[in-house]
């Protein structure tokens, strides 16, 4: 997994914006493809915080552990994200059914 930033213009005001998003690489027979599994909006992290806060929410998604602990900042938004990735693949997989 990797947080990916995305430039966006409003259409309306021309106004750039930057938002991130929580990425994941995986293969097929037609090559390797990226997957976006989670917005996460605006955040105010430097590129290796970034990395850092990957590496974390994949870690309470597998259930693994870690050696040293990351930065309080870094250990809120990645107890955040995970809930918010738990409550929209669970939202995707009941209209999956529903479909």
């Amino acid at each position: 997994m990797f947080i990916r930033k995305v430039r966006k213009t409003d259409p309306k005001s021309g106004k750039k914006y930057f938002y991130y998003q929580l990425v994941e690489s995986y293969r097929t027979p037609r090559g390797p493809r990226q997957r976006t599994l989670l917005n996460l909006g605006s955040l105010d992290l430097d590129a290796p915080e970034l990395k850092d806060l990957a590496n974390r929410i994949e870690e309470i998604l597998n259930g693994s552990k870690r050696l040293f602990e990351p930065s309080q900042k870094i250990e809120k938004l990645a107890r955040h994200y995970p809930t918010l990735f738990r409550r929209v693949a669970c939202k995707k997989s009941k209209l999956a059914i529903y479909s």
